[in-house]
């Protein structure tokens, strides 16, 4: 089942998977030639509050531009934000346009998005095509809900074996199933 079955989050039913770096790159060169791709590493989630020194921090690291709730912003010019407003702080990693020799430059730009964010990134995508319009993906590095942002642990064959920790019951520690069906089989000391 670890291997076979497809790991679902509880909320939403959507799959959950992680993903290497190289299959990230993959996918983002299945783009035709001529996509805009921002890479954008995702720091702040609908949070109340000025995150003046995480902005500080940014700009300290050398990272030029910021996306504030869908708007990208220059880091140096930005003013202190509402308090009271809850925020989305996207850093933006990396701004290419897809060609035929960018696989290196990809994979230190999601690298780099990965580090600081703990395994996540985001690439926002504008195909040449205008009626395609803008497609976002997001990456993770753990096994993580896209909609719900919900954590999974890696799933082993342990998982799913009630002799093990990592598989039983936490409230009966695997035990409760034999202690109902036959007690008689539990010898006291």
């Amino acid at each position: 089942f670890a291997r076979a079955g497809t790991v679902r989050c509880h909320q939403c039913a959507s799959p959950i998977t992680a993903q290497s770096v190289d299959q990230m790159i993959d996918i983002l060169t299945q783009f035709p030639t001529g996509t805009k791709i921002i890479l954008l590493a995702p720091m702040v989630r609908e949070q109340k509050g000025s995150h003046t020194k995480l902005i500080q921090k940014l700009r300290r690291d050398g990272f030029a531009r910021i996306r504030i709730n869908n708007d990208i912003q220059e880091i140096e010019t930005l003013g202190p934000l509402p308090e009271s407003t809850p925020h989305t702080l996207e850093v933006v990693v990396d701004r290419l346009v897809l060609k035929s020799n960018l696989r290196n430059r990809l994979a230190d730009s999601l690298e780099l998005a990965l580090s600081i964010t703990q395994g996540t990134a985001l690439a926002e995508i504008r195909t040449p095509e205008p009626e395609a319009g803008v497609t976002m993906l997001q990456f993770s590095e753990a096994a993580v809900c896209p909609q719900c942002h919900i954590r999974c642990p890696e799933l082993t064959p342990a998982s799913f074996s009630f002799n093990s920790p990592h598989g039983a019951c936490p409230a009966c520690s695997g035990l409760g199933t034999i202690m109902r069906v036959a007690p008689e089989l539990l010898v006291p000391n």
